[in-house]
């Protein structure tokens, strides 16, 4: 065997293999053959390695010169196991005993010949990888995998995907898989490797981790063949489509914003918000392509729901949005002068070849349009209605408002009409009177909202006309607005109850009050009054600030809370209010 440089005899003699690796099968036998003579002597009789071989390793066996090692001791050891290894070699039948429960189930077999390491896979219950077998077979015409990565989508064609691994839940990963598995076929590469010819980002854990099984369950029974049978028909047929150059153009300009709007605006259904739009443009992408919709190389990345709705787009999208978005993308390829089919699959053995077309949606309520569109718009307002009426100073806004349509339409139609936009803030000038503004504003107190919608503009617009009226303005929040600068009219003439019973919430604040001046301590009383600690004590603060001082002296060990000067005036100037004028004082306390 070592000078010819290969084996035939027994277990190689329909395989012949190199003398190397040979040379490793006998010395991993021989260790088997000698762990087996150590504890079994009937096996070391049935050998037949003659009496003086066999006495010798008995021996040698009985005393301490056999070492358990992988290594034999002394040339004793090394012919006994070298004798038994061959004679398991020239008889395959006796190899299964051999190897059996000998062996760790995590064992490599690589560095031993083809037959033997097939015989090891059996004795530890393996099956070969899938990608393995499709790496043994050999397609019809000899191809290089990068020619082949040019008929093949990045994710299998839908109804391939549906044949060859009909049970997956994740169909995108199952896709992915399965398109790298026909480049597989036939070649030397590994499925990571035949995968980054087709999508170099792809989730390569997850595809690995479903090719691992591919073929295993019942209803996968046949993927193996048919992956093999598909990359034969492939490498005989010229295929309409080349994958790989349509992966390389540049996206930047499919289906801008503006187109997309015209798109909605001509069939009618709603544009929706850039979400869709977002959506639509990575759908685009993928039908063009056949790669995930992850892959697209635009700057808005896809994440969580986004990703669903761009996956499920063109199956749930109405059929004319669909037919017009087909439409967009063959002027694309057009522009980039591809003249190919949009999509094309080659067939199923159940379905002949054909162009696949996305599923027909079930439902387009929610691409409704909520107002008219362009047409509309034309109805209520004609082209030069609208025209004159935006160069006499009404805004887009207005003319939306009063055509039922979104201010988008109306821009959009004033540009067909060559009209041209006005500058931002500029739609009509206001002539504000500087005495009016000061009247309302500081002597009524008015309140900017008020104001802007006397006057019909924006808040920030009356804040420009008090600055150019030199009025400063109050500050921002409650005090500004008109009835929280006043009195609450219980107060009548006393001026301690015009200090304490101001701006929002003082009637509630004085009516709890004189509750909490029924108990120990502020958190009997709002348990009471069914609030939190917190705020009654706020409320108090705000009080006793109001009125001049504090108002309660807290309570201490054994003493209920106390009130001091300022709360028992207090308490005295609101039961005469409450008692002057009950219909004043409101239902509220508690």
């Amino acid at each position: 065997m070592i000078s010819r440089g290969s084996a035939r005899f027994g277990l190689y003699s329909a395989d012949p293999q190199p003398a190397l690796l040979v040379m490793e099968d006998f010395r991993l036998l021989s260790k088997l053959t000698r762990a087996k003579f150590r504890v079994d002597a009937s096996a070391l009789a049935q050998a037949e390695l003659g009496d003086d071989l066999s006495g010798r390793f008995l021996a040698l066996r009985a005393s301490d010169a056999e070492r358990r090692s992988v290594h034999p001791a002394n040339a004793v050891l090394a012919a006994v196991g070298n004798a038994g290894a061959y004679r398991a070699l020239s008889d395959p039948t006796a190899l299964p005993a051999l190897l059996a429960d000998r062996l760790p189930r995590t064992m490599s077999t690589s560095g031993y010949s083809r037959p033997l390491a097939q015989l090891i896979d059996a004795s530890l219950g393996r099956r070969h990888r899938p990608s393995t077998t499709l790496r043994a077979a050999a397609a019809g015409v000899a191809t290089r995998p990068e020619d082949r990565a040019r008929k093949i989508p990045a994710l299998l064609w839908p109804a391939w995907t549906e044949k060859l691994a009909p049970n997956r839940l994740d169909r995108e990963v199952a896709a992915s898989a399965l398109a790298a598995a026909v480049i597989l076929v036939g070649s030397d590469l590994s499925h990571g490797a035949a995968l980054r010819l087709l999508d170099p980002e792809s989730p390569g854990r997850r595809v690995s981790h479903l090719m691992a099984s591919l073929g295993r369950s019942r209803a996968e029974g046949k993927s193996i063949g048919a992956i093999v049978e598909l990359a034969d028909y492939l490498d005989r047929t010229d295929t309409p489509i080349d994958y790989a150059r349509r992966r390389v153009l540049d996206y930047s300009a499919l289906l801008p914003e503006r187109e997309w709007q015209d798109v909605c605006e001509e069939e009618g259904v709603h544009a929706g918000s850039g979400r869709r739009w977002r959506a639509a443009r990575h759908a685009l992408f993928a039908l063009v392509t056949g790669s995930r919709v992850d892959a697209a190389p635009f700057p808005d990345s896809l994440t969580g729901q986004a990703r669903v709705l761009a996956r499920d787009f063109l199956a749930s999208a109405p059929g004319r949005v669909r037919k017009a978005l087909e439409g967009v993308a063959v002027a694309f390829l057009q522009a980039n002068n591809i003249d190919e089919p949009l999509t094309w699959a080659p067939p199923t053995p159940d379905a002949p070849e054909t162009v696949s077309e996305p599923d027909v949606p079930k439902a387009e309520k929610s691409w409704a349009r909520a107002r008219p569109g362009a047409d509309r718009l034309a109805e209520t307002l004609p082209s030069e209605r609208l025209t004159a009426a935006y160069e006499a100073g009404r805004s887009t806004r207005e003319l939306a408002v009063e055509g039922n349509v979104a201010r988008q339409t109306v821009a959009r139609a004033l540009e067909r009409a060559g009209t041209p936009a006005r500058p931002p803030g500029r739609n009509k000038r206001i002539d504000i009177d500087n005495d009016w503004l000061r009247q309302r504003y500081v002597a009524e107190q008015a309140t900017i909202p008020e104001l802007a919608v006397e006057i019909g503009c924006s808040n920030q617009s009356v804040s420009r006309f008090l600055e150019r009226a030199g009025i400063p303005a109050r500050r921002r929040g409650s005090a500004s607005r008109a009835d929280s600068l006043r009195p609450h009219p219980i107060a009548k003439d006393s001026a301690l109850l015009r200090r304490a019973l101001i701006g929002q919430g003082a009637l509630q604040r004085a009516q709890r009050f004189l509750f909490a001046c029924d108990y120990a301590t502020l958190t009997g009383a709002a348990r009471a009054l069914e609030i939190s600690p917190t705020a009654l004590s706020t409320q108090m603060k705000i009080l006793g600030t109001a009125s001049g001082g504090d108002l309660f002296v807290s309570a201490q060990t054994g003493q209920p809370m106390q009130l001091t000067d300022t709360g028992r005036r207090l308490k005295r100037e609101l039961l005469r209010a409450r008692n002057a004028h009950p219909e004043l004082w409101g239902e509220g306390g508690a």
